[in-house]
């Protein structure tokens, strides 16, 4: 068995990961928004909890990227609607 300060060692290198988390990307603030608002007008729930400030997507830079990417692509479908959405609107 590895002496004890190696287990800790390896613990601590596994959770750095979530140390180095990301912040929510300005496509996913926009996102969020838009699903919130869409889902109030439909009266439905859309899970997309992994896009908000707190969620998994933020753990590190790569699924950061990931989920700024499936954002972005999210809101284009949104930008379609009928009427549009108040979070679609820019000042």
């Amino acid at each position: 068995m590895p002496p004890p300060w190696i287990l800790a060692l390896v613990a601590a290198v596994a959770a750095l990961p979530a140390c180095l988390g990301a912040e929510q990307t300005a496509a996913c603030q926009q996102f969020v928004a838009c699903v919130r608002e869409l889902d109030g007008r439909d009266r439905q729930t859309t899970d997309a909890i992994r896009f908000e400030p707190d969620g998994d997507c933020w753990g590190g830079p790569t699924i950061a990227e990931l989920c700024d990417h499936a954002c972005t692509r999210g809101l284009e479908p949104l930008r379609a609607t009928a009427p549009p959405l108040a979070c679609l609107v820019t000042p």
